[in-house]
């Protein structure tokens, strides 16, 4: 079966035989979707959108992150994607961000979909599941962390499996038996998603520095 979306790289652009490169692709993501996070400009976003990513992720008011970016910014990269590619959802993520500001940029800005990222408790999830679809992210650094990521299962419509905050480094650990990876982060690129497709059948995967060619600038 053919992936529902995936997003077409630097790779294939250049390939001599692109209809053949993507064919490759499409049968080594199966069904699984495609978020693009990190987007900082217009530019970025159009291409991700013809190229047929189903998500976008814009990292909100988090100074460590090269690829923050501000409410305003944001608003007017969602507001032209929109309007050209209706298909696409929008995904704010958030780091330990109050929940009050963060559903007022869900407000201005016109997000489908809030990631968590830090230490929010799983009453702030239920709060903010009323507004909206909720993600929370989860780091994955050795096999007690999916316990964790269990105590949310009921109050998010999807975890997140992260190998690290942002700092592209692949997910080096078997998942336990029965533990559902509803998205799947962390140093993919188009090279490795497929195998890391195959190995862990996440329902989503989320790529950052895997298409950039410096940090907030795709290699597209």
């Amino acid at each position: 079966a053919g992936a529902d979306a995936v997003l077409v790289g630097s790779a294939i652009m250049k390939a001599k035989d692109e209809t053949q490169k993507i064919h490759e692709l499409l049968s080594a993501t199966g069904e699984t979707k495609v978020k693009i996070c990190g987007i900082t400009n217009v530019d970025d976003a159009v291409v991700c959108g013809r190229e047929g990513a189903d998500y976008l992720g814009y990292i909100f008011n988090y100074p460590y992150s090269s690829r923050s970016v501000n409410p305003r910014m944001a608003r007017d990269i969602i507001a032209r994607t929109k309007r050209d590619f209706p298909r696409l959802r929008h995904v704010g993520v958030f780091v330990n961000e109050p929940s009050a500001s963060i559903l007022d940029i869900i407000k201005l800005c016109d997000l489908d979909i809030v990631q968590l990222h830090g230490n929010e408790s799983t009453n702030e999830c239920v709060e903010l599941r009323r507004a909206t679809e909720v993600w929370k992210a989860i780091v994955v650094k050795d096999a007690t962390d999916f316990e964790t990521a269990q105590k949310y299962r009921d109050v998010v419509d999807n975890i997140l499996i992260d190998a690290g905050r942002g700092d592209g480094r692949p997910l080096k650990i078997d998942i336990p038996n029965g533990v559902a990876v509803d998205i799947l982060a962390g140093g993919l690129t188009l090279a490795t998603v497929g195998d890391m497709v195959r190995l862990f059948k996440p329902t989503i995967v989320d790529v950052s520095s895997g298409v950039e060619v410096s940090p907030g600038k795709k290699d597209l």
